[in-house]
């Protein structure tokens, strides 16, 4: 049984911001130790991670399948050669082709769907192993051919902020019980909405932990309005014993457990600054893996030799003018010490913020971060070898114009290894945190979204954006088998670009309207057990209300006329 004990802290203490978070934390304490009394195990809130594929990167090799029944022909523009096209997912050898190769739309089959070819591949593991990269599907659902707009910051905002009112990490802060309810990583851009005012926890990229927790700090004896951190702490106590009311056993009031509060607070987070380091190295090894480690390339898909060329489907971008990858190996383009942006730092204050590490409680509820920036180099770390220049390494953009086809099929392909890598394992962790009956990935929806998809163009030297496309996909433990929704037009809809790169097309069950971004926000509030933000937008799936777990209602998605 659930006895709730949240706001005999934090709402009544208003002397001091220091005073407050204390209050918030103990609030949390003790709210854990009474469902711990009532013999109910595990961690209490549902979870939310966000992560924002900021740029807008290309998707089609990774969460947008675009047949995903198998039988969807392209139809290819016959002025130009079909082997030009964007939307390749694999290269055969042809001596006829650039560089001897020819793209090609491949698919392998995962869970009855046809997924792009690199769910074939492995990801890496943690201890210097791999997974079948189709592991990972099996608790995923693709949202597909959603409407959003044609704006990289507004495109960003709508994906977790469909409306003006709360948020969806808002929501989920709203009902948590934990110390920290809300997190962010990288400008929020007005994402974050809370209906009691919550703020998130801005968290840097160097020691994220100790600067959460710098209040409860005794080297720092931080002072909040000349409070220091001791006497808070003692009127905190106070005011909770004044208003607990019946639940007045669940506060301290000895000296003793005074004495052991006060001693959680400021000395039971000394070595933050070296968990976050090895929790860091441990995703940097994966995306290090993703990206260097000739073992975990796939056949035809990042594994060739390709010779670059001065033709459209090796076109980069050096970040002043279009040019050309010249190099003698395209799969040396990333190697053991490219990095993707704020990836490793995200997923370690995620693991240790939500699972607790050896704390045994949760210290947040939801965490929104923004991978990458617009415009910025794909990569943190592009290193110099034999064949690829710094300056061609650069042309690596996320918001890929100028990319040709080739380019984007290797970059993006071990962009999105990395982040499966890193999902893997955060599940992992997940799964070891009891919660109920589950465990807490049970309880967890992780988002990957971006502010629209791209639109590939007919000639394969680029994309451009691609907001009548956008795709959304949740991974979950509620999710229990890979699912698909949404449909998209077998055209492109617009001169130009090739056919089925993801335009949506009308539902029946969305009143014949197209998806939008409101449709994916239903359905992670749904899945989050709080009230949808945009209430006229259907959620594209129910919960089974016997086992929990994920059932679509929108039928077996298709490409449509």
């Amino acid at each position: 049984m659930k006895k709730s004990v949240t706001g005999i802290g934090g709402a009544y203490l208003l002397t001091s911001p220091l005073q407050l978070m204390l209050g918030n934390i103990l609030s949390s304490v003790f709210q854990r130790a009474w469902a711990l009394e009532q013999g109910e195990a595990g961690y209490l809130d549902k979870k939310f991670v966000n992560i924002s594929l900021s740029g807008g990167a290309s998707r089609w090799m990774f969460d947008l399948p675009l047949r995903p029944n198998g039988n969807d022909a392209f139809q290819y523009n016959t002025i130009n050669d079909p082997r030009t096209s964007m939307l390749i997912t694999k290269l055969n050898p042809d001596p006829l082709g650039p560089g001897g190769y020819t793209g090609e739309y491949a698919t392998v089959e995962v869970g009855g769907y046809h997924l792009p070819a690199m769910w074939g591949g492995k990801i890496a593991t943690v201890g210097g192993g791999s997974e079948n990269m189709a592991a990972l599907a099996q608790n995923m659902l693709f949202m597909r051919g959603i409407k959003s707009v044609d704006s990289h910051s507004l495109g960003r905002t709508l994906q977790t902020k469909p409306s003006g009112g709360v948020s969806l990490g808002g929501g989920v802060a709203d009902r948590a019980t934990t110390v920290l309810p809300a997190l962010s990583m990288g400008a929020i851009n007005g994402t974050f909405k809370s209906g009691k005012g919550i703020v998130p926890q801005e968290m840097p990229v160097t020691d994220p932990f100790t600067t959460a927790f710098l209040p409860f700090s005794s080297a720092m004896n931080l002072r909040s309005n000349a409070v220091s951190t001791a006497e808070a702490i003692d009127t905190a106590l106070n005011v909770m014993r004044a208003k607990a009311g019946s639940r007045h056993k669940m506060v301290p009031f000895t000296y003793e457990d005074r004495i052991n509060a006060r001693k959680l607070m400021t000395t039971q987070f000394t070595n933050l600054a070296g968990v976050y380091t090895d929790l860091r190295n441990k995703y940097l090894n994966l995306i290090s893996r993703s990206m260097g480690d000739a073992a975990l390339r796939q056949a035809g898909v990042d594994d060739l030799a390709v010779p670059g060329s001065s033709v459209g489907q090796f076109r980069i971008h050096n970040g002043t003018t279009a040019t050309f990858y010249t190099g003698q190996d395209l799969s040396s383009i990333t190697d053991s010490q490219t990095t993707v942006g704020r990836l490793a730092e995200m997923m370690a204050v995620t693991e240790f913020m939500m699972c607790g590490g050896s704390f045994n409680r949760s210290f947040s509820s939801t965490i929104h971060a923004e991978i990458g920036t617009v415009g910025s180099a794909l990569f943190d770390s592009l290193t110099v070898d034999g064949s690829v220049s710094q300056n061609q390494r650069q042309g690596l953009i996320i918001d890929a114009h100028d990319t040709g086809s080739y380019i984007q099929l290797i970059q993006f392909t071990r962009y999105y290894r990395a982040i499966a890598s890193c999902m893997f394992e955060l599940i992992q962790r997940l799964k070891a945190v009891p919660s109920g009956a589950g465990n807490l990935f049970d309880k967890t929806v992780i988002a990957i979204n971006a502010e629209f998809n791209r639109s590939a163009r007919d000639a394969g030297n680029g994309s451009d954006h691609g907001p009548d496309g956008s795709c959304y996909t949740l991974c979950s433990g509620m999710i229990a088998q890979p699912l698909v929704v949404g449909d998209i037009r077998k055209d492109g809809g617009r001169n130009g670009y090739r056919g089925t790169w993801g335009t949506g097309s009308t539902m029946i069950e969305f009143t014949n309207q197209q998806a939008v971004v409101g449709n994916a926000a239903s359905t992670v509030a749904l899945m989050l057990d709080f009230p949808t933000p945009t209430p006229n937008n259907a959620p594209f799936v129910n919960l089974n209300p016997t086992t929990g777990k994920v059932v679509s209602t929108v039928g077996r998605t298709k490409n449509v006329g």
